[in-house]
């Protein structure tokens, strides 16, 4: 499954966002609960905002990402589609490893025993 990013560009700079499975562990930890988003929930929507930049830009502080975030339109769009690019994430856990005609070889096999 191809990884979805967002592109913000800001004061003539790119900035790429992403999440990944260990990216989003780490939200978890600080406390950070997609199946209770609401986006009245200050640290939900902080972490989600902070952590959409981690991936890529580890050394923007929180007052550097919160000052890109500030001047972003449409930031109830701009959520959602973190949310979305989140989500997949959780997603991305249960998918199959692609295959394009049967079993490629590597995958792991398994099997129960009832």
């Amino acid at each position: 499954m191809a990884s979805k990013t967002i592109t913000v560009t800001y004061n003539g700079k790119n900035y790429t966002l992403e999440f990944n499975r260990a990216i989003v562990t780490l939200m978890e930890r600080q406390g950070f609960n997609l199946s209770e988003f609401d986006s009245k929930s200050a640290l939900n929507t902080s972490l989600l905002i902070k952590f959409a930049f981690f991936l890529h830009h580890r050394k923007l502080s929180e007052d550097e990402i919160f000052e890109i975030y500030s001047s972003i339109r449409k930031r109830d769009e701009f959520i959602s589609k973190l949310l979305d690019m989140c989500s997949d994430t959780y997603v991305s856990l249960l998918d199959d490893p692609e295959e394009e005609s049967g079993e490629i070889e590597g995958n792991a096999t398994w099997g129960a025993s009832w």
